[in-house]
């Protein structure tokens, strides 16, 4: 128990833990089905030349997908391999025993001759994505929990504000306040907690069960007496956050950008917080003051780190809270 408790708390599993729950927000909040609506409504815009151009290059990105795709399967294949290989060395077993055993052991119901790419089409293949995308938030739980059942994690603001904004998203409003006072107990000035203790509160208007609703409003007046307006930003991402809560990028803020003072990771945090925020302004403010520090690494065009909150046209496509 003491080092599933350590395991859950270490910094490489939270934040591969936070990424995949962000993920399933996203899914969340933009289903495949709206974008593909999304898609044929921009299509059915454009004369018959052009919608024949623009689906030419949507199935040549669609091969490009699969084509990553089937490059990450035969990776993970080798490393089943080499895995198994190893554990034949040492074990002296035939590579054949090992094999089938593992087979067994991760589906039950097969039989012994369910082949490596087979069991790797199961775990990692499209079905597994089809059945996150029926139900994203639920998906988003089996990452969370773990990350709650470490003690540890407790008095870790960014852990808590995860299971605040996943409770938010379905609308369990009584952990989401559960969340959100032990964000209010480790952290009270974080800025974060501020940003998370306004969500809550622009909220409390939708919420239909009354006695969920007295709980919320409860909650809200006591953190608000508790945390009052004391804010104090010890990072970057705080700024960020305080700028969003307060929606004002400081000039002084984008001034403290400095490669001498700060780090590229730093920074690339903060612009996620701006780029999550749906607020492409503030986005843009932000990037510029990092292109200045930093040239080398934001001269790259590196992928984006989140999708803006709304696309072309303005449509709203992520929900608030953005965190």
């Amino acid at each position: 128990m003491k080092m599933c408790d350590n395991i859950y708390a270490s910094e490489w599993f939270k934040k591969a833990a936070r990424r995949a729950i962000l993920i399933c927000v996203d899914m969340h909040d933009d289903p495949v089905e709206k974008k593909k609506e999304r898609v044929e409504a921009r299509l059915s815009k454009l004369d018959q030349e052009e919608r024949k151009k623009e689906r030419q290059k949507m199935r040549k990105e669609e091969e490009k997908k699969e084509k990553e795709v089937e490059s990450f399967e035969k990776l993970l294949a080798d490393e089943l391999k080499q895995a198994i290989e190893t554990k034949a060395k040492r074990t002296g077993k035939p590579v054949s025993d090992i094999s089938n055993n593992n087979n067994n052991n991760n589906n039950k119901d097969s039989n012994n001759s369910v082949n490596e790419n087979e069991y790797l089409e199961e775990k990692y293949g499209a079905n597994v994505f089809t059945q996150v995308c029926k139900d994203p938030l639920e998906e988003a739980l089996s990452f969370l929990n773990p990350l709650l059942t470490s003690a540890k994690n407790d008095e870790d603001v960014n852990v808590q504000s995860l299971a605040f904004l996943v409770h938010f998203k379905r609308q369990k409003w009584v952990l989401a306040t559960k969340a959100l006072r032990k964000m209010a107990k480790c952290a009270p000035k974080n800025p974060l907690t501020h940003r998370c203790v306004e969500s809550l509160s622009r909220a409390v208007a939708s919420i239909e069960n009354e006695i969920e609703k007295q709980v919320v409003e409860s909650t809200i007046s006591a953190l608000k007496e508790q945390i009052k307006d004391d804010v104090l930003c010890q990072t970057l991402v705080d700024a960020a956050h305080l700028s969003i809560t307060k929606n004002n990028v400081d000039k002084a803020f984008l001034g403290t950008v400095d490669a001498r003072k700060t780090s590229w990771k730093e920074c690339r945090d903060a612009l996620e917080v701006f780029e999550r925020s749906g607020n492409e302004t503030f986005y843009e403010q932000f990037r510029k003051a990092c292109t200045s520090a930093f040239p080398s690494k934001t001269g790259r065009n590196e992928p984006s780190v989140a999708v803006f909150a709304k696309v072309r046209g303005g449509d709203v496509v992520r929900l608030a809270p953005f965190l």
